[in-house]
């Protein structure tokens, strides 16, 4: 019965760790999906502290599956990841029966689950949450109650850390269909092989119900809502969602395999952009000028400081976080393939000039280095973390007999 329960913490434990981990590796990613449960929730007056949400559910995702695998204050945390449970699987019931949206974001970017699957993974894990709670009510507390709480606080630092940084910069382990390595010159070949499907929700009488774009009703129904999801291709060339218009009205989806290389500053809310964000890019597109390159600047509105307004392209604001987790940052690209990102604090000379001078393909190399080495640290400072406790536990259990 106790190697069953220990399998149980285990699978329990690594799923939440997963989630949690996987979400807080792109907050504003997790705060875009958490933006869609509050809209369908009614809660939209809770809509700008999203991604703060995000960030406080994830971490405690993460630091309730390392409790539970660690057995540090066991009851409490088996009581909040059996509440988490019950809560994730009501919500998953609601997403099945009424498909407000079609991916619940459980893993983020990283793993995509429908809400079916969704489903069947918290019917599996509530059952195991509900065991585990009953069985951690009858194990005796064998520890200082100051080495909890001072664990939990240390498992609470060190996962919050993660989240944090990335927020104030960009996802080191990037899973949108724009991540580096991405060949965007497919746009303007046509060559995307991914196919989509929009359904158009109406309403008549208070009935809500789905139409096709072939077959859509009278008059007498009113439109509620449409639903786009991917029905074939893959989904790294999803790519179809991006279009660059110029100041005219034209498409310019060209610049990716017409331009070569170049370098395009990502504004996806230029009416949250602050001056200081703006003079980083100003600053940037003088350092550019070693290079007699201009700097475009990729933009959900034309309202931009005149000087910067040159090379000015617009498209749609979920397009440009796609392609840019943080507002007013730039990515570089080469005949359409992206090669390095950077947030808008990392804009200065010293970052970006030398990747500029370097060989493309060596980039390219030291960014999946930079990505696998990102992950190994992380999933080694987890497994220490875990491993450090059990040491400690133990010699605690060994002193406690001695003294007996």
């Amino acid at each position: 019965m106790r190697s069953l329960n220990n399998l149980l913490r285990l699978i329990f434990g690594v799923t939440f760790i997963i989630s949690g981990f996987t979400k807080l590796i792109d907050p504003v990613g997790t705060g875009l999906v958490v933006k869609e449960y509050f809209a369908f929730m009614h809660l939209g007056f809770l809509t700008p502290y999203a991604t703060l949400f995000g960030l406080i559910m994830s971490t405690l995702e993460a630091v309730t599956g390392i409790c539970v695998i660690t057995g540090a204050f066991l009851a409490i945390f088996t009581f909040i990841g059996m509440v988490m449970m019950a809560a994730f699987t009501l919500v998953t019931v609601y997403l099945v029966a009424f498909n407000p949206i079609s991916d619940c974001g459980c893993f983020g970017e990283a793993i995509h689950l429908t809400n079916w699957q969704s489903l069947c993974k918290n019917l599996v894990l509530l059952p195991i949450s509900i065991i585990l709670f009953l069985w951690s009510r009858r194990r005796l507390y064998n520890k200082p109650l100051w080495f909890d709480c001072l664990a939990v606080a240390i498992f609470t630092c060190c996962i919050s850390a993660i989240g944090i940084r990335v927020w104030r910069n960009i996802p080191t382990l990037d899973y949108t269909a724009y991540r580096v390595g991405t060949d965007l010159s497919a746009l303007a070949k046509g060559e995307s092989t991914a196919t989509f499907e929009t359904t158009f929700i109406y309403e008549k009488d208070g009935v809500k119900q789905n139409f096709t774009l072939d077959s859509l009703p009278d008059d007498s129904w009113t439109f509620v809502d449409s639903v786009t999801e991917m029905t074939g291709g893959d989904a790294a060339e999803a790519m179809t969602d991006i279009a660059l218009r110029d100041g005219e009205g034209n498409y310019r989806n060209d610049i990716f395999s017409e331009e070569g290389v170049f370098v395009a500053g990502v504004v996806w809310d230029s009416a949250s952009m602050s001056e200081e964000r703006w003079g980083r890019l100003r600053e940037l597109s003088q350092q550019l000028e070693i290079f007699e390159m201009p700097l475009f600047i990729f933009s959900d509105s034309s309202e931009v400081p005149g000087d910067l307004g040159e090379h000015l392209l617009t498209a749609d604001r979920k397009s440009l976080l796609t392609l840019m987790r943080d507002n007013g940052g730039a990515v570089y690209l080469s005949d359409g393939v992206i090669i390095r990102k950077w947030a808008s604090r990392q804009l200065s000379g010293h970052n970006v000039l030398p990747v500029m001078e370097e060989d493309e393909d060596m980039v390219l190399v030291g960014s999946t280095l930079e990505r696998k080495h990102y992950l190994v640290r992380n999933i080694t400072a987890i497994a220490l973390l875990i491993a450090f406790y059990f040491m400690l536990h133990n010699a605690f259990v060994k002193r406690r007999r001695e003294s007996k």
